[in-house]
């Protein structure tokens, strides 16, 4: 694999990692009944640790691949040249370290005392997705203009963040809510709550995560990613493409499912966690096409 094509592997991981833990740990802390978060938290928690690590690894995994690039290939990986070249002379390197300090506190507060798991994840890993203002496109700009669009892009990976690290705990709560579900008792009240919090918070997330989206590309591009020649603008306009699939699933999902969930609720309660589910693929697909344009040239060459 070349040095670039890894670089986006990493790129991915590390994205995905993080916004599972920070939007799964968020929904948990902020909106979810404590009885009932904690119930999911318990059952999540290995997965959490897993995308935890990975996001650690593929940080980590960064920088000989950074150094590979600014140097002459594989064989630059480990040199001490290429290595200082890029963390002590490009802004990258400055980016990463803060990459690589957060993605390491994020790691160790999954391990907190149990009452102080939530808050502590939730915070530290809504700190390593900020992080990613630091590096790539997000510094292209000096001055007023440069700290607007770090800001904006902020902004952009945690409430994008929130929606989709949100939606695997949401599919595990809705079982609780299946009467097909033998464990699960019809109308959890808690887990309608959980719902019903969602419903509301996802409405603001989503309009976030779309307006910082736009705000993002008049930075980036300076209007409409419509010049097709340049493989940045078109796998942006493919982003873009499935992040209104996933928005309209969800208004599918808030407006046409969940007014139906009255009784019989088994049916509306069974086709909301399929389309969850397929909310998160889709996503996974986003982030994969994110990790990839965010390392080419915006512009037509």
């Amino acid at each position: 694999m070349e040095p670039d094509a890894a670089l986006v592997v990493c790129r991915f991981l590390h994205d995905a990692g993080a916004m599972l833990v920070w939007g799964g740990a968020a929904y948990l802390a902020v909106l979810v009944p404590a009885g009932l978060a904690a119930d999911v938290a318990r059952r999540l928690w290995p997965r959490a640790i897993l995308a935890a690590a990975v996001s650690v690894a593929a940080t980590l995994a960064m920088l000989p691949t950074e150094a590979a690039l600014v140097g002459n290939g594989w064989s630059d990986a480990f040199s001490p040249d290429a290595l200082s070249g890029f963390l002590f002379d490009t802004t990258g390197g400055i980016g990463w370290t803060a990459q690589a300090a957060a993605a390491l506190v994020l790691f160790g507060a999954i391990f907190a005392p149990a009452r102080r798991r939530l808050g502590a994840t939730t915070a530290t890993a809504g700190l390593a997705l900020a992080t990613l203002a630091l590096t790539g496109h997000a510094v292209m700009h000096d001055g007023g203009a440069g700290v607007a669009q770090r800001l904006n892009d902020m902004l952009h990976v945690l409430s994008a963040g929130a929606w989709f690290g949100a939606l695997v705990p949401l599919a595990m709560i809705l079982r609780r809510l299946d009467a097909h579900t033998p464990d699960a008792p019809m109308r959890d009240a808690d887990a309608a709550t959980a719902l019903r919090r969602f419903s509301s918070a996802g409405h603001a997330a989503v309009a976030l995560a779309i307006l910082t989206g736009i705000g993002n590309t008049l930075f980036i591009v300076g209007g409409v990613p419509a010049d097709w020649s340049s493989p940045y603008q078109a796998m942006l306009s493919g982003k873009i493409a499935v992040v209104a699939a996933m928005v309209a699933l969800a208004l599918a999902n808030r407006y046409a499912l969940v007014p139906r969930m009255g009784a019989p609720a088994g049916d509306a309660v069974r086709t909301l966690r399929r389309t969850t589910l397929v909310e998160v693929g889709l996503g996974v697909v986003a982030i994969a096409l994110v990790a990839a344009f965010g390392t080419l040239d915006p512009l037509p060459g």
